[in-house]
């Protein structure tokens, strides 16, 4: 992806698909509905998962399509 700051060299980044089957804010409650299918974020943080597993994904509070974090459940 080409960065959007001036100088700045193109930072890597990943396209992702999830099957999301549940959606909670920053406070636990759970959200009825969740609009994305499709998020990105760095490659780095997906590369130990597959498809089939099962994790928990946080995502960035400005996007809600940024994947920050993955982590096995």
């Amino acid at each position: 992806m080409p960065n959007k700051a001036q100088g700045k060299p193109a930072r890597a980044e990943t396209r992702f698909r999830l099957d999301v089957d549940a959606v909670f804010d920053g406070r636990g409650n759970r959200l009825a509905d969740f609009p994305y299918d499709d998020f990105r974020g760095d490659g780095e943080i997906a590369r130990e998962f597959g498809a089939g597993d099962a994790v928990k994904v946080t995502f960035a509070a400005s996007t809600g399509r940024t994947v920050k974090s993955i982590s096995r459940v």
